[in-house]
């Protein structure tokens, strides 16, 4: 994985280098993990990330019904993919 070295500030303001990864890196890390003792983990991630996408639907279909407009359009959508298209080899 690609995990490049980003300068993110301390509490005391210095600059250090820290190695940075995306959301979707950092679970394709996690699922390497071959330990059997990582299952349990892997298993609530799972859970979590299912839970997440519900909750996120139904903050869309409110924000939908709220303002009368669909929240993904197609311009969005292209954008999107085309973005995933430049992540996907990372």
């Amino acid at each position: 994985t690609n995990c490049p070295q980003v300068a993110m500030k301390t509490d005391t303001g210095k600059l250090r280098k820290t190695l940075a990864a995306t959301t979707n890196q950092v679970f394709r890390i996690i699922q390497s993990i071959p330990s059997k003792k990582a299952e349990p983990f892997k298993l609530w991630l799972a859970e979590v990330a299912k839970r997440g996408g519900g909750v996120a639907n139904e903050a869309k279909l409110k924000l939908e019904a709220e303002t009368g407009k669909k929240v993904v359009s197609s311009q969005n959508v292209k954008q999107l993919e085309l973005k995933n298209r430049g992540t996907e080899n990372e």
